[in-house]
């Protein structure tokens, strides 16, 4: 039995230890690739968890639109107080939070929160949108 191993082994070693060599690169690749992804997972979680103070005001920014558009809607919040409310709005979340912004850039950050949260839904659905400003003194063609 002994002289059998012996043999067996001295034929299967060398096809065994070209097998480890050709494979070792391959599973070395798999294994470089799934840690590079785990690590890449774990960044995603932690970023969605902790997310920048820029993220943190954008997200405020189209809470503070919305609020404020379904405050003007139900006549709570005059037209012309809708922005103002919105900017004071967001504006005491960065004081909150020890996050200093100008007000302009936060007024920038709602024209665009007003921009993507009812304009751009609402071209997406399929809703007329008014592309021109009505103000008193213009007059409509009809």
């Amino acid at each position: 039995m002994d002289e059998f191993l012996k043999t067996f082994l001295d034929a299967v070693m060398p096809v065994l230890i070209q097998v480890v060599i050709i494979a070792l690169p391959i599973i070395a690749t798999a294994l470089t690739g799934l840690l590079v992804q785990w690590i890449r997972l774990i960044q995603a979680k932690i970023q969605s968890e902790n997310p920048t103070s820029y993220e943190k005001i954008v997200g405020w920014a189209k809470d503070a639109v919305l609020i404020s558009e379904q405050l003007g809607i139900s006549g709570l919040l005059d037209i012309s107080g809708k922005k103002r409310y919105a900017v004071d709005y967001v504006q005491k979340l960065c004081d909150a939070s020890k996050i200093k912004i100008d007000i302009a850039t936060l007024e920038d950050l709602v024209e665009k929160a007003v921009y993507t949260e009812l304009t751009q839904n609402k071209l997406d659905w399929g809703i007329p949108v008014e592309t021109k400003p009505t103000t008193p003194d213009t007059k409509e063609v009809g």
